[in-house]
């Protein structure tokens, strides 16, 4: 059975507000899986993403955590399962409308299936360095989406840590973010925040396999953290 690898690749720059206008994806033959990364924060507690539709189908899964006044960003990732390929529409709503971000990355990727491990993710405040240690198999593809605050303009993502692959860098409103990946060769892996002015980390490992969703049809692993830093 083959490792799961990436496809493709998209940054998605959302329009203000709750509830931002639709964009399409245009999803590679070979995918078998898309995954939509995010952040941003709002001054407001428990905030994040409130739905998610490509190509009309909700995702399978998903893990978040979310956004609180003390100043950690919201982060993280709608997973969709056998997506169909072509151009598709993905459409989205927040639970608050930005103040800082959006970001968005969809990360395409083939010959993996659902979740055996749980992703996991860090959110840090000021000075203070995200970190997190995911679970997984050995030859996992462990998916990375990391972000931190940038006022300047364009914004600046996180640096590359060693022994990750860069997948995509991108930014929106005060926030830099950068997707990346590697493959496993442990029954866990560590990935160090590379930037320490409020930041957010997450982790996904994904098993070799073949998805059994699809359509918004797998069973959805739903997983929200509040204020989890």
């Amino acid at each position: 059975m083959p490792d799961p690898s990436v496809v493709d690749q998209d940054e998605i720059i959302w329009a203000a507000g709750t509830d931002p206008a639709a964009q399409d994806v245009n999803i590679d033959a070979t995918t078998t899986q898309a995954y939509m990364l995010w952040t941003y924060w709002a001054n407001a507690d428990g905030s994040g993403l409130s739905s998610a539709t490509l190509g009309g189908n909700s995702y399978d899964g998903f893990f978040e955590l979310t956004t609180t006044t003390a100043g950690f960003m919201g982060i993280g990732v709608a997973r969709f399962d056998n997506p169909s390929s072509g151009n598709q529409s993905l459409d989205i709503t927040w639970d608050t409308a930005p103040a800082e971000g959006a970001t968005t990355i969809v990360v395409q990727t083939k010959d993996g299936k659902e979740w055996d491990n749980t992703p996991v993710g860090d959110q840090e405040t000021s000075t203070n360095a995200t970190s997190a240690t995911v679970t997984c198999e050995s030859g996992n593809l462990i998916l990375r989406y990391e972000a931190n605050y940038d006022s300047g303009t364009p914004w600046d993502p996180p640096g590359l840590e060693s022994g990750f692959t860069n997948v995509l860098t991108g930014g929106n409103t005060n926030q830099g973010c950068r997707a990346s990946s590697l493959v496993a060769d442990a029954t866990s892996e560590t990935g160090n925040g590379q930037n320490e002015n409020y930041n957010g980390l997450l982790l996904i490992p994904i098993p070799a396999g073949t998805p059994g969703g699809g359509g918004g049809g797998g069973g959805v692993n739903l997983l929200t953290l509040l204020g989890v830093g």
